[in-house]
């Protein structure tokens, strides 16, 4: 959890599964919620399957403002809620199900923009530059490929997701509000 008390300045990160672990956060305003696996698809299931899935009953618990019919924006306690799932394919899913979990049950969260997804990245190029590290990230293999001839004397790292990543690297990903 967070420790501020306005809920303007706070931001539940919901990752998958140990990628959490890696995270360095701001413990006032930035709170991570990891979840275990692939959630319920709610599309094809009601309110009370739904609340049966444990990772969706506690991510409905942390936000603090109801779910489906009685949920209530104003009772938000994070006004920014951020998908961060890794970059392949599971990934992918996972941050599907999710979405489809905030435009069926909290719409208006979706509505008043506090629902962001990060697209974590797959590969990390970087090279001292008078002593000082210099870090470009790209997203796509076409990125990456479309900058090759800039990349002399860059070290080049590949990631699957968020869990390949260690903390500083996760840090500048995910949470770090310079790199965003």
């Amino acid at each position: 959890a967070a420790s501020s008390r306005k809920p303007e300045e706070k931001e539940m990160y919901i990752t998958e599964g140990d990628s959490a672990s890696n995270i360095q956060r701001d413990t006032k305003t930035q709170a991570i919620f990891p979840i275990r696996g692939k959630i319920l698809n709610v599309f094809e299931s009601n309110l009370s399957d739904a609340l049966s899935n444990s990772e969706i009953s506690t991510i409905t618990a942390t936000m603090g403002a109801g779910i489906g019919q009685t949920f209530a924006l104003e009772d938000m306690q994070y006004h920014k809620i951020i998908i961060a799932a890794d970059a392949d394919v599971d990934g992918a899913h996972i941050r599907t199900l999710l979405m489809g979990l905030f435009f069926k049950f909290f719409k208006p969260l979706v509505e008043a923009g506090y629902l962001y997804v990060v697209e974590a990245p797959l590969y990390r190029a970087m090279k001292y530059i008078k002593g000082q590290p210099h870090v470009k990230m790209y997203y796509t293999q076409k990125e990456i490929d479309a900058d090759r001839d800039n990349l002399k004397g860059y070290e080049i790292q590949r990631y699957k997701g968020l869990g390949e990543m260690n903390k500083d690297e996760a840090y500048d990903a995910i949470t770090n509000r310079a790199t965003h």
